[in-house]
């Protein structure tokens, strides 16, 4: 078969996006050539050895319709055999493209956690669902990045091919250590402080159990913070605004378990990126996240309200064994090599 030319495109990459996205691009061979058509907003976010055209757009409506209007208009995708589009907006302008030009390009999609699956309200689910439905109906394959995605896609029962292929870290780029040797307990939240992440709930946890044992709470996220660097609020949470990827890496060994709280997850991929650099996870039960904790992380019903407050106050700082045990785990259940050779697998598949 000859060089498979995909165009991979995101509406957004900010956070696991482009962290998936940074692995895939480990990809490019004799064999498969990656492009991308991505947000320049977020451009500091991707590190490509691959072709890169940006799309401008400061907000996620303006980014679509920039993005839809490219993929109408460039003359340069008929160079492409297939498009791999990820997340709702991008798989929706992908599909609309494809019905309004007639361009017969296959598309794959990575919805990135369906948007059906989102707590927001039974008319926004019901909404939600029927995008789910009509973009997965006319696409050629859908990838499914955990077991609980794909329970939901074949709930859809459409015809669309599809497969699981889950996230995966490098563990060769970590370094594990074993924390702290005081008695505080020191725990990192990562992400966007919103409604689906949960932060609010970890706030409220930290700042009753904080009162009865000593606890540290660093946070590594957007809002809140400006961008002149960290700050200190009432309670004692340390913000300390967006790291770079880099960055991030190197800070979990100064940490005894990484919180995330959230309300509805498709994956999870800084809960596995913990866990390949030696930190433990603390993760709610819900969507992925217990299946992404497996045997070694620690998970909390997020429907008892002092379930994590509780944790808090019992939970032991983790020794040497748990850090390597979390790393192992990583390392055989999400691996890079396995991870490239099955999205290898879909392309030459969908392209024939």
């Amino acid at each position: 078969m000859s060089n498979i030319k995909v165009l991979c495109i995101a509406e957004t990459v900010k956070g696991g996006i482009a962290t998936y996205l940074n692995v895939l691009d480990e990809i490019n061979s004799e064999n498969i050539e990656l492009c991308y058509l991505l947000p320049e907003e977020h451009k500091s976010y991707i590190n490509s050895k691959g072709y890169v055209e940006y799309f401008s757009g400061t907000t996620r409506l303006k980014r679509f319709i920039n993005l839809l209007s490219i993929l109408l208009k460039n003359k340069k995708l008929s160079g492409f055999d297939l498009i791999q589009a990820n997340s709702t907006f991008a798989g929706l302008a992908a599909v609309l493209a494809a019905c309004l030009t007639r361009r017969n390009i296959p598309i794959v999609y990575n919805s990135h956690g369906w948007s059906g699956m989102r707590k927001l309200g039974r008319f926004n689910e019901f909404i939600s669902k029927m995008i789910d439905s009509y973009i997965s109906s006319r696409v050629d394959y859908v990838i499914n990045i955990s077991n609980n995605d794909d329970r939901y896609f074949k709930a859809l029962d459409l015809n669309t091919n599809s497969r699981v292929i889950k996230n995966a870290v490098d563990v060769k780029n970590f370094s594990i250590e074993n924390g702290s040797n005081d008695d505080c307990l020191k725990l990192l939240f990562v992400g966007r402080l919103d409604p689906q992440k949960g932060f609010d709930l970890l706030e409220k946890a930290y700042s009753v159990a904080s009162k009865n044992r000593k606890i540290k709470l660093d946070v590594i996220g957007e809002s809140v913070v400006s961008s002149g660097g960290s700050k200190k609020d009432d309670s004692g949470i340390v913000y300390l605004g967006w790291k770079s990827h880099e960055e991030v890496l190197s800070l979990y060994r100064f940490y005894d378990y990484l919180v995330v709280p959230s309300r509805w997850e498709g994956f999870g991929l800084v809960a596995i990126e913990a866990m390949g650099a030696g930190l433990p996870i603390i993760v709610s039960n819900q969507g992925a996240l217990p299946e992404v904790a497996g045997d070694v992380g620690i998970v909390f019903k997020l429907d008892q309200p002092k379930a994590l407050e509780d944790l808090f106050l019992t939970v032991e700082k983790p020794d040497c064994l748990l850090r390597s045990k979390c790393a192992e785990f990583v390392k055989e259940n999400y691996s890079v090599k396995d991870f490239l050779k099955d999205m290898e697998d879909v392309y030459k598949k969908v392209v024939g």
